[in-house]
């Protein structure tokens, strides 16, 4: 199977319900890789330690590359036990569930703001204009990014994001990755050096102070840690948005309504992140050979652990394809499992309540205004290139 081509990058689920029953472990040759997609099965690959996450090197190609390779090594999402133990405990220091809740008043104003500057008279791209910003100025803020260097690092993201999520020729991505990770270690050498001379509270400052067991991060730890935010703070969050902004258009009035109270407005966040998730799949590479679902994986086989399968499984969930946001709690995997689980599910998940709830209050009538929506051609991501949408429809 492509997972790259046209008819699958604009609908996979069909695709993946016939490996779900056919060929759970399938060897997929175009990407060189295993493609696990049913629920258990993702689960189980989650927790196999035979299954590394230590994989970026398959990224690079030589030693104009080691730079960019150092970079990404200090994700924690590349590495596994005990580096990955360690990076995790003091990263998520600066996480912690009382700075997630105290930002909730900031979020609400940034997304009434960018309600605010929406014009209800003309189709507006609310990819571009609400769920791309919202989470770039949060995390921006976070990290104390200047408002003027925004789009700046609008770029270095979609330089990153071409690489990770596997958009575009291989060569070109590789390339113009290398330049933006340069450029972005560059800038934030100058914010560590400025916050060593002024101190000064936030997530950065958080990063440089956290301790474990007499440990902290070093500087390299602290960049990659600062660039790994940065990209994954805002491009998965701006797909749960957008996601959510095009599965919610074509629900019934009742569903959109559900943002009245907390908890039903945790519900069909849920319900976004299970039926349309920002991520496809998580990467994983055999240590040893080993065996799934009868078929031999060879030691460094890649394995695709594809939780957008296994959140329509119809072994997990009754009638998958629905999207139905009072559906008995079951548990999703948008945001993987076990150690690698996502750090920052908490602020995307406020993000995206705010974000969805905001908007359709202020426009219940909201209408996408295509119907193809043009989906980014990725591994990865579940991501939305546009969203022309109409915010107040006229009366058919």
């Amino acid at each position: 199977m492509d997972l790259l081509s046209p008819a699958v990058v604009e609908n996979p689920y069909p695709a993946f319900k016939e490996l779900r029953e056919y060929e759970p472990a399938h060897w997929s040759n175009e990407h060189n890789a295993w493609l696990i997609t049913r629920f258990e099965d993702v689960i189980r690959g989650y927790k196999d330690p035979r299954l590394s996450s230590a994989h970026i090197s398959n990224l690079f190609q030589g030693p104009q590359d080691a730079p960019s390779q150092k970079i990404l090594d200090g994700w924690m999402e590349f590495r596994d036990p005990p580096d990955h133990t360690r990076l995790r405990k003091l990263v998520q220091k600066a996480f912690t569930p009382k700075v997630v809740e105290s930002l909730k008043p900031r979020i609400q104003e940034i997304a009434n703001d960018l309600i605010k500057s929406l014009n209800p008279q003309t189709p507006e791209d609310l990819v571009k204009q609400f769920a791309y910003p919202l989470p770039a100025i949060v995390i921006g803020e976070m990290l104390g990014v200047p408002s003027t260097d925004r789009e700046q690092f609008q770029i270095w993201s979609n330089e990153i994001k071409n690489l990770i999520f596997g958009i575009g020729d291989e060569r070109e991505r590789r390339v113009t990755a290398r330049k933006g990770l340069f450029e972005l270690r560059k800038y934030f050498e100058g914010i560590l050096f400025e916050l060593h001379n002024n101190p000064r509270d936030g997530l950065l400052n958080s990063l440089v102070e956290a301790k474990e067991a007499n440990e902290k991060l070093t500087a390299d730890e602290i960049i990659g840690t600062c660039v790994l935010l940065l990209f994954a703070g805002h491009e998965t969050t701006t797909n749960l948005i957008a996601n959510g902004i095009l599965a919610l258009s074509k629900q019934p009035q009742d569903v959109r309504k559900m943002f009245s109270d907390q908890e039903n407005s945790s519900r069909v966040v849920e319900e976004v992140l299970r039926f349309e998730g920002p991520l496809k799949l998580m990467v994983r590479s055999a240590k040893t050979s080993l065996s799934l679902k009868g078929q031999r994986v060879r030691k460094s086989d890649r394995v695709f652990l594809i939780q957008a399968s296994a959140n329509r499984d119809e072994r997990q969930y009754e009638d998958p394809d629905k999207f139905w946001p009072s559906r008995k709690d079951r548990p999703h995997l948008a945001f993987g499992h076990g150690i690698h689980f996502c750090l920052g599910a908490p602020l995307a998940r406020i993000e995206g309540q705010i974000a969805l709830g905001e908007l359709f209050t202020r426009f219940p009538r909201l209408k996408v205004d295509t119907h193809k929506p043009s989906w980014e051609a990725s591994i990865l991501s579940r991501s939305l290139k546009e969203l022309p949408t109409i915010l107040e429809p006229q009366e058919e």
